[in-house]
């Protein structure tokens, strides 16, 4: 079996000519090689979403008898970006606060609360902030979840209270920083037409094919071998026509003949 690397397409204009089906025959896309939708073995469609930040409450409990001067610590550990390509990104990031009553008595939470609240407002290295919910409750967001140096979430560690989540990381998909990162401008394109991400959201659809070809096996004469290939379309879903003249038809010809995989 013969296996081609994936191709991406990114079509940030559609016209009637761009897609052309005849139904459980061929498909047919501009710039890409007509395709038997019996011979997709999977495909799958996903559309931008914007990222959901994290946020969570910590509770400061003073212990009831502690050996004074005592020190509150709350560490915050962002969690690496594994699919970073800025290496550094990839590790376990903390960052600490701790505060500590200066006249060396046992602190109050709600003095607690404001100075660590204002540590890490003050920190230009804090990919979070936060806020006082009074009552020694300090709530964290996280700052930028979207952008190409946005953040995958954290952890929290205190040496006395509570932990509670209000809203869970989610990961964004497709954002504009990932697009660029996937059509960059490489050297030599510069004042070319380099096709590159419009100022919009996309959805991608990638599919898998496996078509009996004529190419030969060089080891078996004269026998035609399998020829699977993949190929992924990035498609600007925020033209007037994007349901017209792409999404609608395709996703019909997949129920009828691919399994529904696009749905």
């Amino acid at each position: 079996m013969l296996t081609s690397p994936e191709k991406k397409i990114l079509l940030n204009a559609l016209s009637t000519t761009t897609l052309q089906i005849v139904t459980g025959v061929s498909v047919t896309i501009e710039g890409y090689a007509p395709f038997d939708p019996t011979d997709v073995l999977a495909c799958d469609k996903q559309c931008t979403t914007v990222c959901v930040p994290q946020v969570t409450d910590v509770t400061i409990v003073v212990p009831d008898s502690c050996e004074c001067p005592w020190t509150f610590e709350l560490k915050v550990e962002y969690l690496p970006k594994l699919n970073s390509y800025r290496v550094q990104e990839t590790f376990y990031d903390p960052n600490i606060y701790t505060y500590t009553d200066p006249n060396g008595a046992v602190p109050v939470n709600t003095d607690i609360a404001a100075d660590i609240v204002d540590q890490i407002n003050n920190d230009p290295y804090a990919q979070v902030t936060a806020t006082d919910q009074t009552g020694g409750v300090i709530r964290l967001t996280e700052k930028d979840c979207d952008s190409d140096d946005g953040t995958a979430g954290f952890n929290l560690y205190v040496n006395s209270g509570t932990i509670g989540a209000i809203t869970a990381h989610v990961s964004g998909i497709l954002s504009y920083a990932e697009m660029f990162k996937l059509f960059p401008i490489r050297p030599g394109t510069f004042g070319s037409m380099q096709t590159l991400p419009a100022s919009a959201t996309y959805c991608a659809y990638y599919f898998e094919i496996q078509e009996i070809g004529m190419k030969r096996d060089i080891s078996m004469a004269d026998v035609p071998v399998h020829n699977r290939r993949e190929v992924m379309f990035y498609v600007d879903n925020t033209l007037a026509n994007f349901a017209a003249d792409w999404d609608t038809p395709l996703v019909a010809e997949a129920v009828a003949e691919m399994g529904s995989c696009l749905t």
